[in-house]
C-alpha cells in the first residue's frame, strides 16, 4: 500500500514502479485529491521500488522520494510439535513460536495424511487443548502459520491416541476379618491412577465405598 502528500494545482497522480532502484516504468493514475494506491500485483520476497509524480496539463512534476518495500512474506514454519494425551476425550498441543504470524491454523488426521481444520488461534498462542477426541484411535495433527502474506509449509505432524481406561482388575479376594471388618486384595493394572472400591448388599446394585491411590492393590472394610 502507497500513500504521499498532496500537492496544489495537480489533476492527477502517476505512480511508477522499479526493481531496481533504476528503472522506472508506469504502474498506474490516480484521480486528484487520490494520495493512496493499493498494489496488488507483487509477490515473492523481491524489493519493489516507488515513486509519484503529480501532473497537470502543464506537465508532470518531478518525482517524489522513492519508497522501497517488499511484500509481505508468509511465516517460517512452526517446529517442535508435540501432543500429550491428558484424558479419554482430551490431547493437548504445544509448538514452537515463529516470527511475523497472524495467526496459527491447527489441522488434525486420522490416517496421518489427509489433514482437515480443527481450529484456529492468534499470533503468540503456542497451545491448544483437543478436546473432541474420544476412543482409542490415533489422531494426527500439524499446525501452520499464517500472515496477510499467506501460509507457512506445516510443522512437524504430531500424534498420540486419547489416555485409554485401564484394565479390569483380577483376583479380588474378600477375608472376613472380624465382625466388622472385611480384607479385600486385588491384582494389580497397568496404567491407572486409582482404584475405585465399590460395595453391594445384593450382587447387583452397587454404590461408592472408597478409592485407594494407584498400586494400592488392597482395602480393609471397617463399616460391616
Amino acid at each position: 500500500d502507497l500513500s504521499w502528500g498532496d500537492v496544489a494545482g495537480e489533476s492527477g497522480f502517476k505512480i511508477e514502479r522499479s526493481t531496481d532502484g533504476t528503472n522506472f516504468t508506469p504502474l498506474a493514475s490516480v484521480a486528484a485529491g487520490v494520495l493512496t494506491y493499493k498494489d496488488t500485483t507483487v509477490s515473492g520476497s523481491t524489493l519493489f521500488y516507488y515513486r509519484v509524480r503529480a501532473t497537470n496539463s502543464g506537465g508532470d512534476s518531478q518525482p517524489s522520494n522513492v519508497a522501497v518495500m517488499s511484500a509481505v512474506q508468509p511465516p517460517a514454519a512452526p517446529a517442535n510439535l508435540v501432543a500429550t494425551p491428558i484424558s479419554g476425550t482430551e490431547i493437548d498441543l504445544a509448538w514452537g513460536n515463529v516470527t511475523g504470524e497472524s495467526s496459527f491454523k491447527i489441522g488434525r488426521s486420522i490416517d496421518g495424511t489427509n489433514f482437515t481444520p480443527l481450529t484456529t488461534v492468534p499470533a503468540d498462542v503456542l497451545t491448544y487443548a483437543d478436546t473432541t477426541v474420544s476412543g482409542a484411535g490415533v489422531y494426527y495433527y500439524r499446525v501452520i502459520a499464517t500472515n496477510s502474506g499467506g501460509d507457512s509449509a506445516p510443522s512437524n505432524v504430531a500424534s498420540t491416541a486419547p489416555v485409554q481406561p485401564p484394565a479390569a482388575p483380577t483376583n479380588l479376594d474378600a477375608t472376613p476379618i472380624s465382625g466388622s471388618e472385611i480384607d479385600l486384595a486385588w491384582s494389580n493394572v497397568a496404567g491407572e491412577t486409582a482404584y475405585l472400591i465399590e460395595r453391594s448388599t445384593d450382587g447387583t446394585n452397587f454404590t461408592s465405598l472408597a478409592s485407594v491411590g494407584a498400586d494400592v492393590i488392597t482395602y480393609k472394610d471397617q463399616t460391616v
